[in-house]
């Protein structure tokens, strides 16, 4: 087994020898009780019993004596997820007009780099991203995990707060000005699409500002 360290923060664990079983990403069990959502069933035995190794290897770790005595909580184990099946090789493509790409998420990284292009760091606010991005427009991956890390206080409510505030409320208000041409929100398996003329579609139900009309 290999475990690689990722630009984006993320670990790419090769499990040679361990069937690959259904997993869940741990962004779309954010708040939720983490038993529950490991792998289940004859199949993902293996893999179980190697996260109980990876509990005991990081109960050693150096890096876990200094955040116990920073106050900070220790890391107690690595969350396994990814593709089932047989992995396909990646084709590159050159394209033209590409948006641009703004994030550290790995998978998106990828991507990027599969086009000849390269995914910028996520700036501090919207205005940053809409004055590079110009028609090209681009494509934002905001991490929530990312932003409860910077605060320790931080609850999961507060992190989406303020990633509403840096940007899904001003792309919003940039849409009514007319500044954009559209704006496209995925949130796990959800996705709303608005473009300038959709507050136009009186049979809609009036929208509150920012993520909160999307509740």
């Amino acid at each position: 087994m290999a475990l690689t360290p990722l630009p984006s923060g993320d670990f790419l664990l090769e499990t040679p020898g361990i069937a690959a079983v259904p997993t869940l990403e741990p962004a779309r069990w954010a708040g939720g009780d983490v038993a529950v959502a490991l792998p289940r069933g004859a199949a993902a035995a293996p893999l179980r019993r190697f996260l109980s190794e990876v509990e005991m290897w990081l109960h050693a770790q150096e890096l876990n004596d200094t955040r116990r005595r920073r106050g900070d909580p220790p890391v107690t184990t690595l969350w396994p997820w990814g593709a089932t099946g047989e992995p396909e090789p990646p084709e590159r493509r050159a394209t033209h007009g590409t948006p641009l790409a703004f994030g550290s998420e790995a998978y998106l990284r990828g991507l990027w780099q599969l086009l000849g292009s390269e995914c910028r760091g996520l700036p501090g606010r919207f205005e940053d991203v809409a004055s590079a991005a110009g028609a090209a427009g681009a494509v934002l991956i905001v991490d929530v995990g990312a932003e409860l890390e910077r605060d320790a206080e931080c609850m999961l409510a507060d992190a989406m707060s303020r990633l509403d505030a840096r940007f899904v409320s001003p792309s919003l208000e940039a849409l009514r000005r007319g500044e954009v041409d559209g704006v496209t929100l995925i949130a796990n398996d959800t996705l709303v699409r608005l473009r300038r003329h959709s507050h136009l579609r009186v049979w809609r139900r009036a929208r509150a500002a920012g993520l909160a009309g999307f509740a």
